[in-house]
């Protein structure tokens, strides 16, 4: 191997220990711990190497959000694989909420301001691209005419009220699941409850899905005053990045 390659894995390797590192010390005492110095005696290195990999403790808790969102958008899309169509956004919701009981200060770093609100977006997008392809199928499915960005939001926001809720000793991480899932069926039975009986879906205004049926990334929030998006054409925005300003 040569030598530029057998220093930059390397490179790679020592970049990994860092983060697992300041993983295992933000999931077993919170963000406060997590200082460069602290993970550089955790990975028996001075801390002026650790600064050469991350310019500071926001770039290393950066890269952690990014991380998490990764994880959490394989977790979600797992389970929207392994269920029928009309149980996926349950089972997505369940990974959700399950997510934020076992990563607690994880999941406030990704919803907190480390990362400014166009990484954020950019780091959310994976997790958007499932939630948005959920709620246009689902209302392709039942032919319910609905804003899909804005019912992203709702269900975003709703899942991670319910979440930060289940940090109370008052309420619980189970307690919070079952209250997210039922969240979820409410609101799904309110936007089908909306839909006048028999309406087709013309006159509901779905024009049907884009070409070859596929939803794409997410895009911008729409414009202030702009119309409505309404689903599924397969031209639609996702939610705002992440949950926690909904």
């Amino acid at each position: 191997m040569a030598g530029g390659e057998r220093r930059a894995r390397e490179r790679t390797q020592v970049r990994e220990r860092i983060l697992r590192a300041a993983g295992l010390t933000l999931a077993a005492e919170g963000v406060e711990a997590v200082t460069m110095r602290r993970v550089a005696a955790d990975v028996d290195y001075t801390a002026p190497v650790i600064y050469q990999h991350f310019g500071g403790k926001d770039a290393l808790l950066a890269e952690l959000v990014r991380q998490g969102y990764r994880e959490l958008a394989g977790r979600m899309a797992a389970a929207r694989l392994a269920v029928d169509d009309d149980e996926s956004l349950a089972a997505v919701a369940g990974q959700y909420l399950r997510f934020a009981g076992e990563h607690e200060h994880l999941f406030e770093v990704m919803n907190g301001t480390t990362l400014e609100a166009g990484g954020r977006r950019e780091a959310a997008a994976p997790v958007n691209e499932v939630l948005l392809a959920l709620v246009t199928g689902w209302a392709r499915r039942h032919r319910v005419d609905l804003d899909v960005e804005d019912a992203c939001l709702l269900l975003w926001g709703t899942l991670y009220g319910v979440a930060t809720l289940g940090r109370l000793p008052t309420v619980g991480r189970e307690r919070a699941d079952r209250l997210g899932l039922q969240a979820l069926h409410l609101l799904l039975r309110a936007w089908r409850a909306q839909q006048p009986p028999g309406r087709a879906p013309e006159q509901a205004g779905w024009s049907g899905p884009g070409p070859g049926g596929a939803v794409s990334a997410p895009g911008p929030p729409a414009r202030a005053g702009a119309a409505p998006r309404r689903a599924p054409t397969g031209r639609r925005s996702g939610p705002a990045p992440g949950p926690a300003r909904p």
